[in-house]
């Protein structure tokens, strides 16, 4: 079961950090992050069983500390480049997925 603490402080901006640390010897990886986004995209993926979310008096989650699960590959890569042109395709095969998505749904209700 996930456990949730209540009750502790956002960090400032200037002093937040995502530390994602693998240990040889147990074979996981592990992490520790007070970036919102990095909250919320990582707390998706950590093991449940083995994280902790740190929570503040309004319900959000301020702190992660979490272990990967054994199936899951850590790995950085750098920002995708794309030029206006390129930015313009994506934002319109995106705009295609959405439309069709929303008929999908309005089909269902």
């Amino acid at each position: 079961m996930t456990d949730i603490k209540y009750r502790y402080k956002a960090t400032p901006k200037s002093e937040q950090e995502t530390v994602i640390i693998f240990d040889r010897e147990l074979n996981q990886w592990t992490i520790t992050t007070d970036v919102p986004t990095h909250i919320t995209k990582y707390g998706k993926v950590v093991d449940p069983e083995k994280s902790h979310f740190y929570k503040d008096s309004n319900d959000r989650v301020v702190y992660l500390s979490g272990v990967f699960p054994e199936d899951v590959n850590v790995s950085v890569r750098g920002k995708r480049k794309m030029t206006d042109e390129q930015r313009a395709q994506a934002a319109e095969r995106m705009r295609t997925i959405n439309n069709q998505k929303k008929k999908k749904i309005q089909e269902n209700v």
